[in-house]
């Protein structure tokens, strides 16, 4: 209960983020980095699934509303929820799950909180992807936005993780 107020800043501060500054930035259309997902990421372990589907909708859901992109960010984020709980099952193990922890290179161990972060952050890119060219007629432009925009939001991501799991007791 106490880290209520930390997702709801992290909630808030990712999506306002996300809608008046990555939005906004024109580097490169390739260049396209969705930090709003990091609610998603960082939720508990043991969170419930009903949770992961919530968190994903609004958070989707009110990016969508700010930036005007007509449910792309809710139908990846809602997709990226329903895959969150067996891939942590599938990555941390059962006794992972038991745990209670958040989502962290202290936690889950470096190499079990890297495939997460990779995996869960591609997936939610490769279905954002998808449904924005719906067409496999543009598939190398597709596959070159999923890569890009994949690493580019790893990058503030993993600054995004580090910051909420700094004083995260570590996982013994």
């Amino acid at each position: 209960m106490r880290y209520i107020f930390r997702y709801l800043m992290l909630f808030a501060i990712t999506v306002l983020l996300q809608t008046f500054f990555f939005d906004r930035l024109t580097l490169s259309v390739y260049f396209a980095p969705m930090i709003y997902t990091a609610v998603l990421v960082l939720l508990p372990v043991n969170a419930p699934s009903v949770l992961n589907l919530m968190t994903g909708f609004a958070a989707g859901a009110v990016t969508d509303l700010l930036c005007g992109t007509a449910g792309l960010h809710t139908i990846a984020s809602l997709a990226a929820g329903y895959v969150r709980r067996p891939l942590l099952t599938a990555i941390v193990g059962l006794d992972g799950m038991r745990d209670g922890g958040f989502p962290g290179p202290r936690n889950m161990g470096r190499r079990q909180f890297t495939q997460y972060f990779i995996l869960i952050t591609a997936f939610h890119a490769l279905v954002f992807y998808t449904f924005e060219a719906f067409t496999v007629g543009h598939f190398l432009y597709t596959l070159l936005r999923f890569v890009t925009g994949t690493v580019s939001s790893l990058l503030f991501l993993r600054i995004a993780a580090y910051m909420f799991n700094s004083k995260a007791p570590s996982r013994q």
